[in-house]
């Protein structure tokens, strides 16, 4: 059964907690011929995930499912292609805003960088780095067994939302857009979070 709170976005205290569990995470990763260990490597991935919300298919590359069709009331003119799309790269740094595409439908995100990750934020992307997604939700699952609550990917990326939303006090609207988040994930996790939930629960007696 799924754990509930894997989607859930992190609070505040637990994306500090996942930050410093991964500051103390040292990764090997392939360079030329061998593998060197890179001790910042952990806690740059989270605090990307956290601060642009990207998906970890954006960070790895891969082929992505394009389909076609070229008269929509033939159902017959439909096509579907694998096309290979690079992991994203300095280049996707313009100024102070981060450019990249949602892998499922390739809309848009144009997001402001925040001010922490700014200055290595180009070179994390340029980096030499896992090919697969399934390397970082490795990489994730072992952050996940030293701080002790879920790490996934989604959780990262749900919190972005809330830190838009909550924080940077940008309407729920504008918020949705840049996430490309659906009507519903918006309600349940970021416009009303759990945690907010049960303190006005806690507050009217509960």
């Amino acid at each position: 059964m799924r754990d509930p709170e894997a989607s859930d976005s992190f609070t505040l205290t637990q994306l500090e907690k996942t930050f410093g569990a991964a500051d103390g995470m040292t990764v090997k990763l392939q360079a030329g011929g061998g593998w060197v260990d890179d001790p910042q490597f952990m806690g740059r991935l989270t605090r990307t995930l956290a601060y642009t919300g990207a998906h970890i298919s954006v960070l790895s590359g891969g082929y992505r499912r394009r389909t076609f069709q070229a008269d929509p009331d033939i159902p017959e003119s439909k096509s579907t292609t694998f096309e290979y799309e690079a992991p994203i790269n300095s280049s996707a740094i313009r100024g102070d805003f981060l450019f990249w595409r949602r892998p499922k439908n390739e809309k848009p995100v144009a997001l402001p960088i925040k001010k922490e990750i700014r200055p290595w934020l180009g070179t994390f992307f340029d980096q030499r780095k896992p090919r697969s997604t399934r390397r970082y939700e490795q990489l994730l699952e072992e952050l996940e067994a030293v701080v002790g609550f879920p790490c996934n990917p989604l959780r990262y990326r749900h919190t972005c939302g809330v830190l838009l939303y909550h924080v940077l006090k940008m309407d729920a609207a504008t918020v949705q857009k840049l996430m490309g988040f659906t009507p519903a994930t918006m309600l349940t996790y970021v416009v009303r979070t759990k945690e907010q939930i049960r303190e006005e629960m806690v507050s009217k007696g509960w």
